[in-house]
Formats: C-alpha cells, sequence, structure tokens
C-alpha cells in the first residue's frame, strides 16, 4: 500500500510490483501492427522491413503475387527460403530447415551444426573406419542425419570391441550417442546397419557373440528410451532420443580430411598431386609420408633419404662440372692471348727482313745519290 506506488512493475520470474511512478525501469510497449517494421502480425501477410512496393511484399504489408517457397524470400509459414526447392542443403523442398542444420538471412544461408565444431579421428591407419566427432549436442535423429550426409556408409558409430570403446571414450570423456536403438521393436538393440547386438532389457543377452558395455541396469525398458549413449568412462545408457548429445559418425575412409585409414597410405588433408599424398591418398615415388597422429593432423610428407642424396650428388657434380668448365674457359684465354702475340712478333720478322738498308742505292740510278724506296 501507499498512496505513491501506484504502478505495476513485472518482476523476474513473472510476479508483479507495485512500486513508486518516478522510480526508472526498463518497459514494454503493445499496440496493433505496424507496416515496415519486420514483424508480421495479423492481418499483415507480410512485413519485409520497409514500405516499398515491387520487392513481393507491400507497402501495406499485402502479399505481391502468390508467395513461393523457392524464390529467397521468407514468407509466412516458412522457415526458411535459400532460392531453390532442393532437399538435403539445410533448407528442405518445403521451407522448413532440416535437421542438423542453422539457416539464417534472405535468402537463407545454411550450415551444417558441426561446421566449426568437430574433430577427425582414426587409430593411424590400422583399421578401415575413421571417426567424426561433433562436440554440438543435437537429437539423435539430427546426429545420425549429418553422419550419413558425410559419405556412402557413413552412420553413428558401431563399436565392436573393448579397444574400439575405449578409444571413442578417449576422444572427449564425456556423453556420446552412439549407433545403437531399438526404436523399431522394443528390445531389438541394433546398429545403424541394422545388425542386431542385444536382445530385451537389462536382464537380455548380447546376439551372436557381439560385443556391449551396458551399465548396470540398462538398457531399461520404456518406449521412449530408445537410443544407446557412451558415458565417460566407457559404459552405454539407454536414453530417450529427443535427448541433445555430442556424437560420434563412424565410416570408410575420406581421402583428404587428414586422417588415415585402410587402404589409404597418407592423407595430408587435401586431395592434390605433388605434394607427396596423391589425391588417391597413396604415396608418391620418391616421398615418405609418416602418419598423422591419433587426432587426425594430416600426413607429413618429405623427399625420401636416398633422393635427397642423389639430389645433393647431382648438385655436387654439376658444381664440380661448373668449375671445370671456369678453368677451361680462363685457360683458353691465356692460351688465345700467347697465340696472337706470337702471331704479332712474326709479322714483325718478315716485315723488318723486307726493307731496305739505309743509304743503299739501287741498281740503275742516275749517281745522284738519292735511294729510291721500294
Amino acid at each position: 500500500g501507499g498512496v505513491d506506488e501506484s504502478c505495476l512493475r513485472q518482476e523476474h520470474g513473472g510476479l508483479w510490483q507495485d512500486k513508486k511512478c518516478t522510480d526508472t525501469d526498463r518497459f514494454i510497449c503493445e499496440g496493433p501492427p505496424i507496416c515496415g517494421n519486420g514483424v508480421t502480425t495479423t492481418p499483415e501477410e507480410c512485413d519485409d522491413a520497409n514500405l516499398l512496393n515491387g520487392d513481393g511484399c507491400s507497402a501495406t504489408c499485402t502479399l505481391e503475387g502468390a508467395p513461393q517457397c523457392g524464390d529467397g524470400l521468407i514468407w509466412l509459414g516458412e522457415e526458411c527460403d535459400d532460392g531453390d526447392v532442393l532437399g538435403g542443403d539445410g533448407c528442405s523442398s518445403t521451407c522448413e530447415v532440416e535437421p542438423g542444420y542453422a539457416c539464417a538471412g534472405q535468402p537463407s544461408t545454411c550450415t551444417p551444426d558441426c561446421a566449426s565444431n568437430f574433430e577427425w579421428h582414426s587409430q593411424m591407419g590400422s583399421t578401415t573406419s575413421e571417426y567424426f566427432l561433433c562436440e554440438k549436442s543435437l537429437s539423435a535423429s539430427a546426429a545420425e542425419m549429418i553422419c550419413e550426409g558425410l559419405a556412402s556408409g557413413w552412420t553413428l558409430t558401431r563399436i565392436n570391441d573393448p579397444t574400439e570403446n575405449a578409444y571413442i571414450d578417449g576422444f572427449i570423456g564425456n556423453h556420446l550417442w552412439i549407433g545403437g536403438q531399438d526404436q523399431t521393436v522394443e528390445g531389438e538393440w541394433r546398429w545403424r546397419d541394422g545388425v542386431q547386438f542385444w536382445q530385451g532389457d537389462e536382464t537380455g543377452a548380447p546376439v551372436g557373440g557381439l560385443y556391449t558395455s551396458w551399465e548396470s541396469g540398462d538398457p531399461g525398458g520404456g518406449i521412449d528410451i530408445d537410443c544407446a549413449r557412451q558415458e565417460d568412462g566407457g559404459l552405454w545408457q539407454n536414453k530417450k532420443c529427443t535427448d541433445t548429445e555430442k556424437f560420434v559418425c563412424e565410416g570408410p575412409s575420406i581421402c583428404g580430411n587428414g586422417a588415415v585409414a585402410m587402404p589409404e597410405r597418407c592423407d595430408d588433408g587435401n586431395t592434390a598431386n605433388g605434394d607427396g599424398c596423391t589425391a588417391a591418398c597413396t604415396v608418391e615415388s620418391g616421398y615418405e609420408c609418416f602418419l598423422p597422429d591419433d587426432a587426425g593432423t594430416p600426413s607429413i610428407c618429405q623427399l625420401s633419404a636416398h633422393v635427397l642424396v642423389g639430389r645433393v650428388e647431382l648438385r655436387a657434380l654439376s658444381n664440380r662440372r661448373d668449375r671445370n668448365r671456369r678453368r677451361a674457359k680462363a685457360h683458353w684465354r691465356v692460351g688465345a692471348g700467347r697465340a696472337s702475340r706470337q702471331r704479332a712478333s712474326a709479322l714483325a720478322r718478315r716485315l723488318r727482313r723486307r726493307a731496305p738498308r739505309a743509304g743503299a742505292a739501287t741498281c740503275g740510278s742516275s749517281g745522284s745519290g738519292q735511294a729510291e724506296e721500294r
């Protein structure tokens, strides 16, 4: 109570208080739709944040022509529109955001949820499988969609033995979706490739001697607890498939991702030739490639030792050849100079022999005592 506490304020959590009207606080206004503010509210058919005609939404916020999915504009009822009606690119053929993607903008730009939070793994080329760790938490169905989109044969991981179970547990040591599920038939636990590995609930048994690592009390019964998760430490639990968790995908080798699995002999993180590891992930002639570490570090390729030695020897031979050429040139110059001097001396001697002696008279002279030059 109080004559000066006459204004109502909503507190954090939704409760109301009466406060002095002279107090200062943030506030919220409400009113009928305002065309051009970018918010579509009935009776508006659209609102593209301007009052221009000719751009699909008129100056009175009515549709200009029939709205179409794929026109690059996000109409009322659409979640995205990337300018086409193709599925599998993040925005579906009905302009809905596909699981495992985030879309923004107009036209929409859609990116996979794992675009910047992932790692490639392999067991140093000793198996035929590679692994993709996504550190973004998603539902099991969204995770499986991303796995299948990586390449043919990829799914949420199938764990076949204690070594593989420990290897995957070592990625981040946290909750991870794996590929086990009994969504089709309750109690029939299968990997995503369809192979059954467990029958029943926590009192059940492995099928065909396949490996399992269930935590005590799991898999518990329940029609909505149908997806397997690996806990920190490597034990498995069954959880709701709508829960969100990080996840691991598994599949055959993908050349160019920096992880090595058979039949690859190297993977330097690209598909270019001429750098030691070919576009098919085989080692090029004259090179040696070192396998990446466990985290999927790209292969390091360098010239083989015998090639390096050969190149050093060729360089040394070339240097000797160059020195010999320089010496030969120098000798030629010296020899050419000596020969030139010898020729000049011989010419001078010939000229001196042909010249007359001083005062000698020419035969048949008149006796005047003058010498006639020849």
